[in-house]
């Protein structure tokens, strides 16, 4: 009976069976002119990419630094301690008041000065708002203040209140406080809640 079987139904039969599915990048590999596909990349091409990956790292690092939630406790003490001894520095040299805030409801600070235009006074921004996880401010008289605003104000010569500024998540647990001193605008970061009294002289030097 298969020797009876039409020739064109044989060879169909034959073909079917050997065929092979022939993806498209082989199909495009075989066009004349088309480059031959490889795997990998070249050296150049894996230095562009390392370069182009440093440029945004460069880019974007500092932008990400703003944001609270990824600063460590002694990154955001320091950038106080900075902004702080910046604002002391700029009275001195402008020789004029700078005041400095802290917004205890919203987690941020500022500092800014008064500029007279004509008859009016015109505020200037020094320090932009910055986050920070702010718990409390201790003043002169040693009472911590949790909530509103409070403003340090720097005089010309340099001179600022005594100011104990707390840090953390929240009241129970604080992971650094900010030592202002009066006169010299030092601002000393202890790496854990200290317990002082403004009052007294003698935390300048102890505050154990």
């Amino acid at each position: 009976m298969r020797a009876n079987m039409p020739k064109l139904f044989r060879g169909k039969s034959r073909s079917s069976a050997s065929r092979r599915r022939i993806s498209r990048a082989e199909r495009f590999a075989a066009l004349p002119g088309y480059p031959a596909l490889r795997a990998g990349l070249t050296l150049v091409e894996q230095v562009i990419v390392i370069l182009v990956l440093g440029i945004l790292l460069a880019i974007f690092m500092p932008l990400l630094s703003e944001f609270t939630f990824l600063q460590s406790s002694e990154d955001q003490a320091g950038n106080l301690a900075r902004h702080l001894s910046a604002a002391r520095n700029t009275a001195i040299k402008a020789n004029r008041l700078v005041y400095f805030e802290f917004d205890l409801d919203e987690d941020i600070y500022s500092a800014y000065t008064y500029a007279r235009e004509s008859s009016e006074l015109k505020k200037e921004p020094l320090i932009e708002e910055t986050s920070a996880r702010l718990v409390g401010v201790a003043a002169a008289n040693g009472t911590k203040i949790t909530e509103g605003k409070i403003t340090l104000k720097m005089q010309p010569s340099g001179v600022a209140e005594e100011m104990a500024i707390y840090l953390g998540s929240s009241e129970d647990e604080i992971y650094a406080t900010m030592l202002f001193s009066r006169y010299t605008g030092e601002a000393r970061v202890e790496p854990e809640e200290v317990l002082v009294d403004l009052k007294r002289p003698e935390w300048r030097h102890d505050p154990e």
